[in-house]
């Protein structure tokens, strides 16, 4: 049966029977579920009520805005379908009602931007109401939605997010669709796209190539994403004359001759690559266990002066307490490229204390804790090793 949306405008109401009349069904109930695939056609057609039945089951299911959240069927019918939907050349098309008994609004075709698919509960799909007249993210837009990823806990690229909603009102765009791109860079990051975590197909080409310009000269782009950031949001107001610097990096910073200017964007560089560091640490030393930030550092693996490429790359920070950053300075602890802790032979030799043996001797060979993103460059790990006599 081919179905047709021809004579079936955007915003239009429908109940159930006079959609089933229209298309040549013969009785309405065949468009009974909530979601219908009508035999030997591209279309998947979603009927979304909001306030349901008591007796019905309760999905929780949320329209605002041009951004659905959805919870799949129990049975998970036609998922895999969905999320293939643009390499298939099928469409979705939405239905919604606020309540039951209502007639349904048709919105128009969706497409899904994020699942997190589940076996034994409900999968939870965003879709996002196809606008033909809404353009898409340009390279400037994007560069900022990606500064903004480095800049949060993962917990904060929600929709209530203070900082998302900044973003999405200076974009001009739903606040539910720049949550959903943040979400969509975890696919190109290779710790998180292994988790159960699918963005679909919205990961765009101008997504992975954005990405891949991070990874060629993070320096580089992260200043001229943040540059992007505060001509579009505004300021990007930082404590310059606050926060944490690494021991390795406070010789660079006040070096004889700097400029106060070159200070201050130095400091301002500094906060970018502390907020990349602890919100992909959850704000924890990766050795102690540490959590009060007053006290943590974002470490620089390569240290700042020696690779100005990688001064802002996030793979080349650790979390770390202020004390284990100063003995990472000194060469007094490293982290192996197997992610283990070493303790320094002249440390393990000589008599040493109970706050020596508390702090320090006790977390040698065992695994840091591992960030959530970003995790460390093997190969920045090793020259750190080899640079102080481990490997």
């Amino acid at each position: 049966m081919s179905i047709s949306f021809s004579s079936i405008p955007v915003g239009s109401q429908w109940s159930r029977p006079a959609l089933a009349a229209l298309w040549g069904y013969r009785a309405y109930q065949a468009l009974a579920r909530g979601v219908v695939t009508p035999a030997k056609d591209n279309k998947i057609i979603l009927f979304v009520t909001e306030e349901k039945q008591a007796s019905a089951t309760n999905y929780k299911d949320i329209l605002k805005e041009d951004i659905l959240q959805w919870e799949g069927p129990n049975d998970h019918f036609a998922e895999a379908r969905m999320l293939a939907a643009k390499e298939n050349s099928d469409e979705i098309h939405l239905f919604h009602r606020p309540r039951h008994h209502m007639d349904f609004e048709y919105r128009g075709e969706i497409k899904a931007i994020s699942c997190e698919l589940k076996t034994t509960t409900p999968s939870r799909f965003i879709f996002e109401v196809l606008d033909p007249t809404r353009q898409d993210w340009t390279h400037d837009q994007l560069l900022t939605a990606f500064f903004l990823y480095m800049q949060l806990n993962p917990k904060e690229m929600q929709t209530a997010s203070p900082a998302v909603t900044n973003l999405a009102k200076a974009l001009k765009k739903p606040v539910q669709g720049v949550a959903a791109k943040l979400r969509t860079f975890t696919q190109l990051d290779p710790i998180l796209s292994k988790q159960n975590i699918r963005a679909s197909e919205n990961v765009t080409k101008s997504d992975e190539t954005v990405w891949g310009e991070f990874q060629s000269n993070w320096t580089k782009t992260t200043l001229v994403a943040r540059d992007a950031y505060e001509s579009i949001v505004g300021s990007y107001a930082v404590e310059v004359a606050g926060g944490q610097i690494a021991a390795a990096d406070a010789h660079y910073l006040f070096k004889e001759g700097q400029t106060r200017e070159a200070i201050v964007e130095v400091r301002r560089n500094q906060y970018v690559f502390r907020k990349a560091i602890l919100s992909s640490y959850d704000s924890t030393c990766c050795v102690s266990g540490l959590r009060d930030e007053r006290l943590l550092i974002a470490s620089h693996i390569v240290p700042w002066a020696e690779d100005k490429k990688n001064r802002l790359n996030p793979e080349n920070g650790l979390c770390l307490s202020a004390l284990h950053d100063r003995a990472y300075d000194q060469g007094l602890i490293t982290v192996l490229p197997d992610l283990t802790v070493r303790i320094a032979t002249e440390l393990k030799t000589k008599r040493a204390d109970s706050f020596l043996t508390e702090t320090l001797l006790r977390y040698g060979d065992q695994k840091i804790t591992l960030p959530g993103r970003f995790r460390p460059d093997p190969a920045f790990l090793e020259s750190h090793a080899r640079r102080f006599g481990y490997i």
